[in-house]
């Protein structure tokens, strides 16, 4: 609590930040709060409205589905339809890895609105429910970024399936949902759901339309090949617990899933480097034949593997290539990061190069998005690892005694948040930002909900401070936000 303080002065300090009249406590206050946020990417704007409900500070029942209704609206608007989970979680990849997570697209948003909902009024969050559409659009390729990736919104119908008392009722409402029951993806968590205080007793119409529908999902190979491991798994759980009839469906239905998949051909894999070795792909014909087909006590379920052409006959997705600039700078901030005399006199002249050849850094002719990531990647790894803040706290109860040391880390962050807000909102962010909203946005949630509270609050001042109406808009609805929420605990 006292570092989330700290966070919310360095913000006020840094930025002029508003004061009293901001403390939200009041309908009026929230309203304007409202208005901030309607002034960002539908993306942003539905998860601060979201944000605002999950906090409490909305009373009222209608006050909260007022909202939630325009948060399910604008969540109605985001550039990306369908959650997607990265295929490369390395580099300055990892940075978009982690917005995808977050769920801005409109299936997650609009599920996370209906898990809000249930508690108030289950008749209209029933009625949003079936308004989602998660049927998956489109088929991708072995090149594919990103693939599908639905755990986040199915969390979101367990809560809604377990407000039933009725659970007949529920079994309906999960039988109709299961019509759009299409991806490999979409194995594991509507399994879980079966899983979860033992609903394949709960909704058995589910269950049965759920292991016939199982057999003849979309062949997508990209998808299968990143999940098929977890699906079978799950689903020689749930073979496990059912009864004989429902467990040969599930079996029969497995099998012919991993049939068509493999016989379509499946993406190679890069084999994973772990520290204990090599991990090698295991084949979803042996992962059948080792814990499934066992399951059905007959020899008969097995897969006979010599019949099928080669597993992985697809090519991997290529591997990216860092540029050459980057690939140096990366190596220099490694050494950085790891020198035991961090603090040295010098050391702070090797980091003052450093950042000079980051901050420095054009784009030499390559492409907008690229370079962004790469630069911006190492700009917040430089923030994160060299530029956290300092801040020596005495007593627990005030703000009036906190002390933010002056360091070289100060250094950093003067020269690196400037270096970010102009990136973000030059024209190379503003070029990714026309291709791709999430990938253009993924450096300011990464920063703004970075685990180090002063140097969020440090990074919140600046860009409250900047010409960017992004910036400056999400900037100050995360702080007046954070505040709220605070206060509303005291």
């Amino acid at each position: 609590m006292i570092r989330v303080m700290v966070a919310l002065m360095i913000i006020a300090q840094a930025a002029g930040a508003p004061q009293e009249s901001t403390h939200i406590g009041k309908a009026t206050d929230i309203a304007a709060l409202l208005k901030v946020a309607r002034t960002l990417p539908p993306e942003l704007a539905a998860d601060v409205f979201i944000k605002i409900v999950e906090s409490g500070l909305v009373k009222d029942n209608k006050a909260r589905a007022a909202v939630l209704n325009e948060a399910f609206a604008l969540a109605g608007q985001t550039q990306e339809r369908l959650p997607r989970r990265w295929v490369y979680p390395y580099g300055p990849y990892t940075t978009v890895k982690n917005a995808l997570a977050k769920g801005l697209d409109q299936v997650s948003l609009r599920g996370r609105i209906v898990g809000l909902m249930t508690g108030d009024n289950q008749r209209l969050s029933a009625a949003l429910f079936e308004n989602i559409d998660v049927t998956p659009s489109t088929i991708g390729n072995c090149g594919s970024e990103d693939v599908y990736e639905f755990s986040q919104y199915y969390r979101s119908v367990g809560v809604l399936l377990s407000s039933y008392a009725d659970k007949q009722e529920a079994d309906g409402v999960f039988s109709n949902a299961l019509s759009q029951f299409k991806s490999p993806a979409q194995v594991e968590p509507v399994v879980a759901l079966f899983l979860l205080n033992n609903g394949y007793r709960l909704y058995p119409r589910s269950l049965l339309k759920f292991a016939t529908m199982l057999a003849q999902i979309d062949v997508d190979p990209p998808v299968f090949s990143l999940h098929y491991r977890n699906a079978l798994n799950s689903i020689r759980r749930l073979a496990a617990a059912a009864n004989n009839t429902t467990r040969e469906m599930l079996v029969k239905s497995a099998r012919t899933l991993v049939l068509r998949e493999v016989d379509a051909g499946m993406c190679e894999a890069r084999p994973i480097k772990t520290t204990s070795g090599i991990v090698k792909q295991v084949s979803p014909l042996s992962l059948f034949n080792n814990d499934l087909a066992l399951l059905n006590g007959e020899s008969a379920a097995a897969i006979n593997e010599k019949g099928h052409p080669p597993v992985f006959t697809r090519p991997p997705a290529p591997m990216i290539l860092h540029s050459d600039a980057w690939s140096a700078l990366n190596r220099m901030y490694a050494l950085l990061a790891t020198d035991p005399n961090k603090g040295s006199d010098r050391w702070n002249l090797e980091m003052n190069k450093y950042l000079t050849l980051l901050v420095g850094w054009t784009s030499d002719g390559k492409d907008d998005r690229t370079y962004y990531l790469e630069k911006a990647g190492l700009i917040i790894d430089a923030l994160e690892g060299l530029g956290g803040t300092t801040a020596s706290i005495h007593g627990q109860t005030t703000l009036d005694n906190v002390v933010v040391q002056h360091t070289p880390e100060l250094a950093v962050r003067d020269r690196l948040v400037p270096a970010l807000i102009k990136l973000v909102s030059g024209p190379n962010g503003t070029a990714v930002y026309k291709q791709r909203r999430i990938i253009a946005i993924a450096p300011i949630l990464r920063l703004m909900n970075t685990p180090n509270l002063l140097l969020r609050g440090y990074v919140a001042g600046a860009f409250m401070k900047s010409r960017s109406p992004l910036l400056a808009s999400y900037a100050t609805v995360t702080y007046m936000l954070t505040r709220a929420t605070i206060e509303e605990g005291s």
